[in-house]
């Protein structure tokens, strides 16, 4: 069964690689806040970014993508990607530390 910690864990590790193998990025920030009972993770870059409407339509290449956002509602949380081409990008995902769905124990 997936847990809270496997399932930021994973979501970080995967958009950390994205940014370095995908974004040319030469900063990545990664910041991690408890509110409200929540794991918010922020992950911030400034590599190329890239045209969302491209990848939702190529399946294969938002696989990552669709993969972070299923993780964390998994657990009863969200995740979103904020980008554009030529802006960097930026994921947010916040995980309930308390009240986790079943599946997520």
């Amino acid at each position: 069964m997936p847990d809270t910690d496997n399932q930021s864990g994973m979501n970080l590790a995967d958009t950390i690689a994205n940014a370095m193998r995908h974004a040319s990025a030469k900063l990545i920030r990664v910041t991690a806040d408890i509110r409200n009972n929540n794991l918010e993770l922020t992950v911030e870059d400034n590599g190329h970014g890239f045209d969302m409407g491209n990848v939702i339509q190529n399946i294969r290449s938002g696989y990552g993508i669709a993969s972070i956002r299923e993780r964390a509602m998994i657990c009863g949380g969200r995740a979103e990607l904020t980008t554009g081409p030529g802006k960097g990008t930026t994921v947010f995902a916040q995980l309930p530390l308390k009240n986790r769905r079943k599946n997520c124990d």
